[in-house]
């Protein structure tokens, strides 16, 4: 039986998904190289049909309306009410492809079959409480030939942009057990993991790759740094261990002191591997 993604649901509809609304221009300028490297690899003809998973307030999706273009289509999916109305209070691109924002859970919603050329995905697609039902729904929506397309963050020294933030959070607080395995943001880091659920999924010609990207926050090491203690793990020990604003104040203080050596004249570069994955629907 399909799990249903119920906690996810409720963790996206809460006040969590208003810091996203809140941070919005932050994310997407320190995530607009991950968004051109998951559009480089979606290979959007003009005229394709592209289903978006996980389109958060829409960055992706923009993106891939440009490369559809006026006789093209694509379908912006999110489980947040919050982020989708945002998403769809920008729009499509004036010279893209029409978007159409869905309320779904991409897991187990009924997509038109073999409908879409292509299916991407930017840091959103992690979430699944059964990633191959999830992965298998995705690929019955798609054409045969179609692609799907999606980056999702590494663990470790390939991501120091987290595990630093993490480990100056513990330091300060405690740490908090983690599944490496279950839905959230780095629950794709395992990209041996991810090919197999492909491969049960029904995916073929499954292509796993580590890519470099320069992240580029918009503001001082300092703004950064207090960006972090609202989102990312350095945040979830924050908020897990309930800290006061001392304790937030000095975590904030030794990220961005950590930070200062990708600041720059042209702004902040943090570099980070993430891992892209392609894969092709059978036919």
């Amino acid at each position: 039986m399909t799990k249903t993604n119920s906690a996810q649901r409720d963790f996206w509809n809460s006040p969590s998904a208003t810091k996203w609304v809140t941070l919005e221009d932050e994310l997407s300028a320190t995530h607009r190289n991950v968004t051109r490297a998951l559009i480089e690899a979606a290979e959007i003809a003009p005229g394709a049909r592209v289903l978006d998973i996980g389109c958060g307030t829409g960055a992706s999706s923009r993106a891939a309306a440009l490369k559809a273009g006026p006789e093209g289509h694509v379908c912006a999916v999110d489980i947040s009410r919050e982020l989708l109305d945002r998403a769809g209070q920008h729009g499509a691109p004036g010279d893209g492809a029409p978007i159409e924002f869905l309320l779904a859970d991409a897991q187990a919603h009924g997509f038109p079959a073999r409908n879409y050329d292509a299916v991407i995905s930017q840091i959103g697609i992690m979430f699944f409480e059964d990633p191959v039902a999830g992965f298998a729904n995705l690929l019955a929506a798609t054409r045969p030939g179609g692609q799907v397309a999606f980056v999702c963050w590494r663990r470790g020294e390939d991501n120091a942009w987290f595990a630093k933030a993490r480990e100056i959070a513990v330091a300060h607080l405690g740490d908090v057990s983690d599944d490496p395995d279950a839905p959230g943001p780095v629950a794709f880091a395992d990209e041996v993991r991810v090919c197999n659920l492909l491969a049960k999924a029904g995916w073929s010609r499954i292509v796993a790759e580590r890519v470099q990207i320069d992240l580029t926050p918009p503001g001082s090491p300092a703004e950064t740094a207090a960006v972090t203690t609202r989102m990312g793990p350095a945040a979830r020990i924050i908020r897990e261990y309930d800290a006061g604003q001392d304790k937030i104040d000095a975590i904030a203080a030794e990220i961005a002191g950590y930070l200062e050596q990708f600041d720059s004249p042209e702004g902040m570069r943090v570099p980070v591997v993430m891992n892209r994955f392609t894969a092709r629907a059978p036919g």
